[in-house]
């Protein structure tokens, strides 16, 4: 989901809660990012959380022209985020180690997922693709 009542810059944010426990899907086919195979992908994103501590993580998913998903790393937010209203950097880093990751039609999905009710927000999303 995204929100303009809530940002780190710009206008605007994406966010999670109870009722939207997924946030904004930002997708990404790998022909679109390299000709060349991606290794990995290291994310920087700024992050708030309402209420600490929270069970909310962020994701970076792979997913088959199917729409199956085939590889997923989770950055729980809890161990990162250690205050409440307050804007911190979220960094992680995906590998993609497994045969059939880097098909040129798979799609490399980042987003929210927030298991509380308390709300969640990303935004200025930053990745680095490595391959």
């Amino acid at each position: 989901m995204l929100t303009s009542d809530e940002s780190y810059s710009g206008k605007w944010a994406t966010f999670a809660d109870s009722l939207h426990p997924f946030g904004f899907t930002f997708k990404l086919k790998f022909y679109e990012i390299s000709k060349q195979p991606i290794r990995a992908v290291r994310f920087n994103v700024r992050c708030k959380v309402t209420k600490f501590p929270s069970r909310a993580v962020f994701i970076v998913g792979v997913n088959s022209p199917a729409n199956q998903n085939i590889y997923y790393e989770v950055t729980p937010m809890n161990e990162n985020l250690m205050h409440e209203n307050k804007w911190v950097e979220l960094t992680g880093l995906a590998e993609f180690k497994e045969p059939g990751i880097n098909n040129p039609d798979n799609e490399m999905v980042f987003y929210l997922y927030n298991l509380d009710k308390e709300m969640v927000y990303a935004d200025d999303y930053h990745l680095e693709f490595f391959k």
